[in-house]
């Protein structure tokens, strides 16, 4: 199913919603590692290799709650956006704010998709689907 090896980043604080992201790779033949994530603060130190962090390798795909402490997940975004090294990092926003005016802000900051987690199927097929047509046909940016 997975044709290279690619990072999987999710920005959740959630540890329900976590942990159903990450059973719906469970099982799967896959060369994706995920890392998890519980704010923006913890996702900009792994990304840049801050603060004694490993940096994460690359490619990275990035799953971002709105609904983060510390840092709302806009925030974070707009801080990946200003930062030269990581502005072209492929984000989906994955989350359960509904309503026109998050979604505007988030494509306005270039996100690849706006992803509503009751709609999307944490168990199941879907986002692991999303996650693999990414590995098999899209070209990520150099960095």
């Amino acid at each position: 199913m997975f044709s290279q090896y690619l990072h999987i980043l999710l920005v959740e604080d959630d540890p329900t919603d976590a942990e159903r992201f990450l059973r719906a790779f469970a099982g799967q033949a896959t060369s994706c590692q995920i890392t998890v994530v519980r704010n923006g603060t913890q996702a900009l130190a792994r990304l840049r290799g801050d603060a004694g962090q490993r940096q994460l390798p690359h490619p990275c795909l990035i799953f971002a709650e709105l609904n983060l402490p510390d840092m709302h997940g806009l925030e974070f975004i707009q801080a990946l956006r200003s930062d030269e090294r990581l502005r072209r990092l492929i984000v989906f926003v994955l989350t359960d704010v509904r309503g026109d005016e998050a979604k505007q802000a988030a494509y306005e900051q270039q996100v690849a998709g706006y992803l509503l987690k009751g709609e999307l199927d944490l168990h199941g097929s879907r986002l692991v689907k999303l996650v693999d047509c990414y590995q098999r046909f899209v070209e990520f940016p150099p960095l």
